[in-house]
């Protein structure tokens, strides 16, 4: 199995697929993600699926491209690293979206040849390559979601029902659906683990983090905390940082994920206005850190889209009930519960 397609100075390696044990011997990575992950300082993580997350209304799954990055040059193209693709049951993204059960797969990334140039006008997309799965899930990100939570989105977390949480598991594991019969069996397999705390940080959203070794038992790895106030017409022009840091005060010791503000220009505009795609920036500042521990920070990254960002309200609409155009400023987190700060003008009825 082929994965990133050139080897560079960077260090992203294109060999035949091995398998390396970790955590205690018990678990498998896949060379290449192995290679791969040790060697990145700086990378890339974009949502797709543009035109189907605007068509759906957010009911699509979602999928990523993992990429180097250049920190010199942020308009660089990036050496891929990974494809993540979200599997989870249809209806619940449409009636539950953003506290759905799912898997979210890493495959390792082999060049498919080059797309052609899309679009018109102002909204032109120019040729670019174009990069397919190669072979199965080296890695898979499960979050239980409302099969097992009461719920696990915009509340407040008052008890461990009310936790969002994620497993970090080696190789493919689950349903294309989301479901998985033995999920218990597996969740005691996984090599790291996240979740809200009790309480979810007060006014700053927190993510704690665990690895996990053969036998299950885990050991704090660190924390993400981040901003009170986010998202709204906030991401049109301001980035947003989570710190993941070993100890609660925002160090960011272990790494920086920065959920990037939308691109400039009519085509960044109207995707931040009828989609929720985003793009993050990690940086990993902790240069002892092992390709697990940099793979539970992408892990992380993605649990934080779909907790704080896949679900978020449009920026700009018409109140019926109220007669009111209300404009989304931004969203202030509080104990778990994401509480919209609106500019509301009234209008006259008729």
């Amino acid at each position: 199995m082929s994965a990133v397609v050139d080897a560079t100075n960077v260090g992203i390696v294109a060999q035949t697929a091995q398998v390396v044990a970790v955590g205690g011997g018990a678990q498998a990575v896949d060379a290449v993600a192995f290679s791969n992950l040790a060697n990145v300082t700086n990378i890339k993580l974009k949502q797709g699926n543009v035109f189907w997350e605007a068509v759906s209304g957010g009911c699509a799954a979602n999928t990523y491209m993992v990429t180097t990055r250049d920190v010199n040059d942020e308009d660089a193209e990036g050496i891929p690293i990974f494809i993540m693709q979200e599997h989870s049951s249809c209806f619940c993204r449409c009636c539950c979206n953003g506290c759905q059960p799912l898997y979210v797969k890493f495959h390792n990334v082999a060049y498919g040849g080059m797309a052609p140039e899309s679009g018109c006008l102002c909204c032109k997309r120019e040729a670019q390559k174009r990069y397919v799965k190669a072979g199965p899930a080296v890695m898979t990100l499960e979050r239980p979601g409302c099969s097992d939570k009461m719920c696990i989105s915009n509340m407040w977390v008052c008890a461990e029902i009310c936790q969002s949480e994620t497993y970090l598991h080696a190789g493919d594991v689950g349903a294309d659906d989301g479901s998985d019969v033995n999920a218990d069996k597996v969740r005691s397999r996984a090599f790291a683990r996240s979740f809200v705390p009790i309480g979810g940080g007060g006014c700053t959203p927190t993510v704690e983090m665990m690895s996990r070794d053969a036998a299950g038992n885990e050991t704090p790895m660190g924390v993400v905390e981040g901003p009170t106030c986010f998202g709204g017409c906030m991401d049109l022009c301001v980035n947003t940082n989570f710190f993941v840091s070993k100890q609660k005060g925002k160090a960011g010791d272990i790494a920086i994920i920065q959920k990037k503000a939308r691109d400039p220009g009519f085509m960044g505009f109207c995707i931040a206005l009828c989609t929720v795609v985003d793009t993050y920036n990690l940086d990993f500042t902790d240069p002892n850190m092992t390709p697990q521990q940099k793979a539970q920070v992408i892990g992380d990254a993605i649990h934080l889209d779909y907790l704080f960002f896949d679900q978020e309200q449009p920026l700009c609409r018409y109140n019926e009930q109220t007669d009111a155009i209300e404009i989304l400023l931004c969203l202030c987190y509080c104990f778990g519960c994401l509480c919209p700060i609106k500019l509301c003008i009234p209008t006259k009825k008729n």
